[in-house]
């Protein structure tokens, strides 16, 4: 089993802060979003043993503050120009070519590119990555050489501003769930006795509550209820 994590590289200064696109650095909100989305990945994703970054003044910073914030070591990054000029082709290639004692490789880079290879590799995923996303892919192959189109799982997928939207979405979602359920429970129940039925209701609205917060345990730690968004 192979494991890969695309970054988008995080928000870097405007094209007029540099002399050229390729010394573009980060901005301070870029610093602080890579930060807290390590923190955030280091929660419930194993660290990656190997960051391949583009060499570009952003996507260095990028993988440092990440590799810093989930404790991976500055000797486990290398910065390849190829990751800011080729395409996707190409740089599946380079990940074919990886070490196979490499099981979880994180590779940081550049939109459209970035995008384009993630949506390439893993089956069915078609979101946009925002500055600072990540999106992690499992492959059941033993050696990177098995790369191939769609082969990939999503297994997390984040980004810097999910909160606000997502969560609005999903407490929307934690009381329709609570509601359907204790309703569909009391309904059944009735249908062979209403007074036992009306005994049980806060039993049942108690149960429904565990239901619901169990499941979102489970989707939190997955990502999975923000995968859809075009953020």
């Amino acid at each position: 089993m192979k494991q890969i994590t695309f970054c988008r590289h995080a928000k870097a200064v405007n094209c007029e802060q540099a002399d050229q696109d390729f010394e573009r650095s980060l901005s301070k909100r870029g610093k602080a979003d890579i930060t807290k989305m390590a923190q955030r990945f280091s929660k419930n994703q194993k660290k990656p043993g190997l960051i391949i970054s583009s060499a570009a003044a952003r996507a260095k910073e990028t993988a440092i503050l990440f590799g810093k914030g989930v404790g991976v070591k500055k000797n486990k990054i290398d910065f390849r120009q190829e990751l800011y000029e080729q395409d996707v082709p190409e740089i599946i290639q380079l990940l074919k070519a990886l070490p196979d004692d490499v099981g979880h490789v994180l590779i940081v880079g550049h939109n459209p590119v970035m995008e384009d290879l993630a949506q390439n590799l893993i089956r069915g995923f078609a979101s946009v990555l925002q500055t600072s996303a990540l999106v992690s892919a499992t492959f059941k192959v033993k050696s990177w050489k098995g790369l191939g189109a769609g082969l990939g799982k999503a297994t997390y997928f984040d980004f810097p501003r999910y909160s606000t939207a997502q969560l609005d979405k999903l407490s929307a979602f934690q009381t329709d769930l609570r509601n359907s359920i204790r309703t569909a429970a009391l309904k059944k129940l009735s249908e062979y006795d209403t007074e036992a039925a009306g005994e049980l209701e806060p039993s049942i609205k108690k149960m429904s509550s565990i239901i619901v917060a169990n499941f979102t345990k489970k989707i939190k730690k997955r990502r999975k209820f923000v995968e859809s968004s075009k953020g």
